[in-house]
């Protein structure tokens, strides 16, 4: 069984769901699935809770579907721009279109903010 963590990069607030079995394997591992050259100082890997509070885990090993971890309580971490739901404290939104969001509150419909990048 795998961890899930959150790898992101020291100066982005977007944070890749990476399934593994320690921090720094959830870094090295998005560093290669994703195929960044960046050096593995300049990420960081927290582990994943749901809304519960409760640690995530999955059986797969590298970069997951956030499709599949949001059917799960998986956190957003972002806010909806036209109603400022924020997806880090309650769970706003929905996933639509594999790459899209769709607020609960508003009806908004944007990128993930990963997918912009």
């Amino acid at each position: 069984m795998n961890n899930i963590y959150n790898v992101r990069h020291v100066s982005s607030d977007t944070h890749f769901p990476v399934g593994a079995t320690s921090h720094s394997k959830a870094i090295f591992t998005f560093l290669h699935e994703a195929g960044d050259k960046s050096d593995f100082i300049f990420y960081r890997a927290r582990l994943a809770h749901d809304y519960n509070g409760k640690k995530m885990s999955c059986q797969q090993t590298g970069i997951l579907d956030i499709e599949e971890l949001f059917a799960d309580g998986y956190k957003a971490w972002w806010q909806c721009p036209e109603c400022d739901a924020d997806g880090s404290k309650e769970q706003c939104f929905d996933i639509v279109y594999g790459n899209q969001y769709k607020c609960r509150k508003c009806g908004h419909i944007n990128l993930i903010p990963y997918s912009e990048e």
